[in-house]
């Protein structure tokens, strides 16, 4: 991401929603990660800053924050 914002490039930023963890965790589960990793990003401290920092971002061109059942798939037309 340093790259874009050094170079002005333009870049849409998709993030999940804050109250998603237990979706995305079932969703890691369903792609196969380990236990560790989910853990390490679905706890709920990692998972809030996660969030905080995506929110705050005022670097990206655009920003989408997906919703419950929301994937990017559901998203790319606003991208392009």
């Amino acid at each position: 991401v340093k790259y874009l914002i050094d170079n002005k490039i333009p870049y849409c930023l998709v993030y999940a929603g804050a109250g998603l963890v237990d979706e995305y965790a079932e969703r890691m589960r369903r792609r196969g990660n380990t236990e560790n990793f989910i853990n390490e990003c679905a706890n709920p401290t990692a998972w809030a800053k996660f969030y905080q920092e995506h929110k705050e971002d005022n670097n990206p061109t655009l920003k989408i924050e997906l919703k419950a059942g929301e994937y990017l798939s559901d998203v790319v037309d606003q991208i392009i």
